[in-house]
Order: structure tokens, then sequence, then C-alpha cells
């Protein structure tokens, strides 16, 4: 009785009882556990009083003068639904047990009362009166967050528009979500036809392909009822404890989009818009691709941005990601929503615990993973190493930096006497890994060639080649440098 005391504060109760001894001794015992109890000897004056109070929880007898227990139960039902009723009876009548079950009471409770048996009813009818006002709390307020927050969102069913927040009603117009229903025959419809983005178009719902694609980040515009063009990313997030229905999020990035011209000048690419586009990632809980190289190789996992401050990300990966950062101190950050690949080429802290790593010089890259066609790699050396310029053969101090089906990338002191690009040049070399050599020859073309501190990168692309053992030798190197960094990160 003391846990349920500790419980059922604040909880008024109404008890109906026309035994009067009864009545006394039990309702002596719930006036010392209950905060409010009201007493009432027949069914007609308990419906009197229940109509003027409502309370969460009735203790009644079945058999009752006036008005029996059973339909004093029935209009406690209508008036409200959600009343807990312990309801006593002097004998085991199964239809009655069965009717009372489907009016919905909480107990039932044999005659003579056990003190305990009681308590025990109470403290169950109690908890679950609890559990229903604080679940009517929770979607309470989940419902006042949906509709005052600034991002437009929509809650569908199989694609349908079943609810939308304040923000999406307001862009459209519409005073209530019945008249977006009617009025809006398909939200996919809606959305704007425009290059990259989102739209309807070769008979493909826009919905169907968020729907299908859940989580994924898509550019979309649309109209205001002004005719004002706004632009947006929308994302899909299905409930998976109700079957077919999804939250649509629209982030309003139509800012990003007016600014991107100034001047004749791209803004896009400026550090003020680039933070803008991480917060936009950072907000949305997107998907970036992380890469990073290990002589050569690429290492490509998930991450998310979780933190931006004046002039460092805070980035969430995965461990082997975090080894790869480790290795090579910097990190190239790849997606749809950037207009380049964002490199971080300072790593200020790696949290192997958080899986996190913290960045800063953070910029645009001149280059982007994602253009890569072909996997590279980088030899250990060459045993062999020519280049036959014009039939004049060169084999002075030069290394391969990498190489790959389609290219070759070369490290020398200084350029080649006569090498432009109308030269006909031929490469000869000889590469070995894990004692096995393979000879390459091919004919190659001048790609481009940078001029470094101390020595020059020159690049050529194959033109005519045997591929055969070009890709046998890429295979086991690749293998070679995927059994490297697993004894790195397992050491």
């Amino acid at each position: 009785m003391n846990t349920l005391k500790d419980i059922a504060k604040k909880i008024p109760l109404l008890y109906v009882e026309d035994n009067a001894i009864l009545r006394e001794k039990v309702a002596t015992l719930l006036k010392k556990t209950f905060i409010h109890v009201d007493v009432a000897v027949d069914g007609i004056m308990a419906l009197e009083i229940f109509k003027k109070h409502h309370y969460p929880l009735v203790v009644t007898d079945i058999g009752l003068p006036k008005m029996d227990g059973m339909t004093l139960v029935s209009h406690i039902k209508t008036i409200a639904p959600t009343t807990k009723i312990i309801l006593f009876s002097s004998d085991d009548n199964k239809e009655l047990l069965y009717k009372g079950i489907e009016l919905g009471v909480s107990r039932f409770l044999k005659k003579p009362i056990n003190a305990k048996e009681l308590s025990s009813a109470l403290y169950k009818a109690v908890i679950e009166f609890r559990h229903e006002q604080q679940t009517k709390l929770f979607y309470e307020k989940i419902e006042t967050i949906f509709h005052h927050q600034n991002s437009m969102l929509v809650l569908l069913n199989n694609l349908e528009v079943v609810l939308a927040n304040n923000a999406f009603l307001s862009f459209f117009a519409y005073e209530s979500v019945s008249q977006c229903k009617n009025s809006m025959e398909k939200l996919g419809s809606c959305f704007e036809k425009n290059e990259g983005f989102l739209y309807q178009h070769d008979g493909e719902d826009p919905l169907e392909i968020l729907q299908k694609n859940p989580e994924k980040i898509y550019n979309v515009a649309l109209r205001t009822q002004e005719k004002q063009v706004r632009f947006f990313l929308v994302q899909y997030q299905a409930i998976e404890e109700k079957f077919d229905y999804g939250i649509l999020s629209f982030t309003d990035i139509t800012q990003l989009h007016s600014d991107t011209v100034v001047d004749g000048k791209s803004v896009l690419h400026d550090d003020k818009n680039m933070f803008a586009l991480l917060e936009v990632l950072k907000s949305t809980k997107a998907k970036v691709e992380v890469h990073n190289f290990y002589k050569g190789l690429s290492i490509t996992n998930n991450g998310e941005i979780v933190a931006i401050n004046e002039d460092s990300v805070l980035l969430k990966t995965s461990y082997n990601q975090q080894k790869a950062i480790q290795l090579e101190q910097k990190v190239l950050l790849a997606s749809e929503l950037l207009p380049l690949t964002i490199e971080c080429s300072e790593i200020i802290k790696i949290n192997f615990e958080e899986q996190t790593v913290t960045m800063k010089n953070i910029h645009y890259g001149e280059t982007s993973p994602i253009t890569r066609k072909s996997v590279r790699v980088e030899p250990t050396g060459a045993k062999e190493l020519a280049l036959f310029i014009n039939e004049k053969k060169f084999a002075g101090d030069m290394r391969v930096e990498d190489i790959s089906v389609h290219g070759v990338k070369l490290r020398m002191p200084c350029l080649v006497a006569g090498l432009n690009d109308n030269s006909h040049v031929q490469l000869k070399m000889i590469l070995d890994v894990r004692h096995e050599e393979y000879m390459i020859e091919a004919d190659v073309n001048l790609y481009r060639t940078k001029e470094m501190q101390e020595y020059f990168y020159v690049v050529f692309l194959f033109v005519k080649l045997e591929k055969k053992n070009l890709v046998k030798y890429i295979t086991k190197r690749q293998m070679e440098l995927i059994r490297e960094i697993k004894g790195m990160q397992n050491g």
C-alpha cells in the first residue's frame, strides 16, 4: 500500500458500494492511499458524481440499486473511455465477465474483498493510467514539435499526405491538412523541373524514388502560391513500426542557391558557403563519403558531420577509415550536395573510442576521388624503367609514383629533352610484387607535367598496351596493400 501511495499521488478515485459496513471499511483503506476519494451508494448517484469530475479510477460493486454496476460501467466508458474500472462481484457469472471485458473493465475482484488483491489491482490500474497519460503527453509534445519545426514536414502513408506541419501548410497557403489533401493531387507533381534536381518525368513518381532510397538527400524546387521558386533538400525517413508510413522533410537552402553567382563568380565555392553546406549536412544528418588513399589504394566509408566550430569539423566514421586517416593525415569528403570535394588537410585529434576525427584547414580540393575511372596503386619500385622518345632511349633517375590501366605517373629530376605533345613515346618497365615480375610495354601520350621544387611529375596515358600483365600486377599489388593495412589496424 505504501508503494501504491507513492505512485497514486494526485489521482482522485470514485468508490461505489451499497453495503454500508463494507463501504466504510474499503473507503477508509482507499482514503489512506489516494489524495481524494468520493463515495456513492448507488448507480444513479455514482453516474451524477462522475459526470462532474470524470475520475481516472473507479472502484464499484456490480450489484447496485437504482442502476446496476455493469450499466454504470457502460455509461462511464462512453463519457471517459480511458477511465480504469475495478469491478467487485459476488459470483463467477461468466456472461457478466465477458461483457465487462467488452466494456473495458480493468480488473474483476470476487467478494469478500481481500486487501492484498485490492492493493494489487489498484497498483496495476494506476500504473496503466500513468503510462497512458505519459504516452499521451509524449505524443502531444511530438505533435507540438512537429508543427513548430522551421523545416517543412509531411507524414505520408502509401505516399499520400496524412499530416503536414504548419510550415508546410503555410508554404502552400493551406488552412488545414484536409484542404491540402483535397487540393493537392500528388505531392511529387509539385516538384519543379530543374536540371540535376528531383522532379516528375519519364513516368517516375519522385516520392517513389524517395521511398526506395530512405535517408538519401535530394535537391528539389518548389513554387509558392506567389509563384516564387524556392530550393530545398528533401529526405524520406521510413517509420519502421508502421508499414508504408514515412516522414518527408524539406530543408530550405534557397539562400545558398541565390548566392551562387556574384559578379560572374561562383560563391558556392568560397569558405562561407562551404561551411553553410556543411551545416546543412550536419542538421540533416546526411551521410558523406569519406575518402583516403594508402599508396594509391582508395579507402572509402560513410561518415557523418556531428559538429562544426569556427574553423574545424568533427566527423564520425568507421574504425577502418580512422586508421586510414591516421596513416594519410588528411581527409577528402564528398557528397551530392557539395559542388566539389572538400579536403581537410590538418588532423587535430582521432578518438577511436567515440569514432570521431577533429579536422582543420578545410577547403575545396582540386580533384575528386569520385572521378577516378580506375584503381591506382603505388609500386614498390621498378626493376627496369625506360622511355623511348622518338626512338631515343632515356633511363635516368626516374621512378613510378602510381599506375593504373589508363596511365602512369612518373617522377623525374628534370624534363627529358624532346618530350612534348607531339613526341612519339614508348614506355618499358618491369614491376614486381611478391617475387613475381611483370613486363609492361606500351605506347603512351604525354598528358600533363607538374613542376615541383626539386623534381617534376609527368603523367602519361596509355595508347597501345597489352593489359593482361598490368591487370595481374595491379590486382596482386592491391591485395598486398590490403594486407598491409590490415596488419597496421590489427597492430
